[in-house]
């Protein structure tokens, strides 16, 4: 009897919500292809750490045309657009502040963001919360709407501090 619950396992270990690589195909999606998450405003996830030439138009597309660009001299510049900002540093893109459509509770706009919404260290001070080493970010904020507020209004993240990395 033993034998047989064991000839009856799949040869790999199966996990949820992975598609296996023929489904892929199947489902006519190109690999290489992105595609935003469902229910993700602004995919912060995929922005962050990319060369901003590459991935200028799926900036354009989810954040608005850029509005003004600012040097920030030794931190590189400040890319303006309609739903937040964009900082980068020698072409790569190193800080993306979203503006949300509208208040959100925290693990709403971390998935709104498509950063894992699940999260336990919270710092919490007056005006926003802040996580550190979050979904291979070194820094998220969120903006509180006001004082004491369990909604957000803003998201920020920071994959790395292009000082730090002057200074290696």
């Amino acid at each position: 009897m033993l034998l047989l619950l064991l000839a009856c396992q799949p040869e790999e270990p199966v996990l949820s919500g992975i598609t296996p690589p023929g489904e892929l195909a199947a489902s006519g999606a190109e690999p290489g292809v992105y595609l935003k998450g469902e229910g993700v405003y602004v995919d912060v996830q995929y922005i962050a750490g990319k060369n901003w030439e590459v991935i200028r138009d799926v900036v354009n597309a989810q954040m608005g045309d850029v509005q003004e660009i600012q040097d920030l001299g030794r931190d590189g510049r400040e890319l303006t657009l309609e739903k937040g900002f964009v900082r980068e540093h020698e072409g790569q893109v190193y800080l993306v502040h979203v503006n949300l459509p509208r208040a959100m509770r925290r693990t709403a706009a971390l998935h709104a963001t498509g950063l894992p919404p699940q999260a336990d260290d919270w710092h919490s001070f007056t005006h926003e919360y802040r996580l550190r080493w979050h979904g291979n970010f070194d820094r998220v904020r969120m903006g509180r709407i006001e004082a004491d507020a369990e909604m957000v209004e803003w998201v920020e993240a920071k994959r790395y501090d292009p000082r730090s990395a002057l200074q290696q």
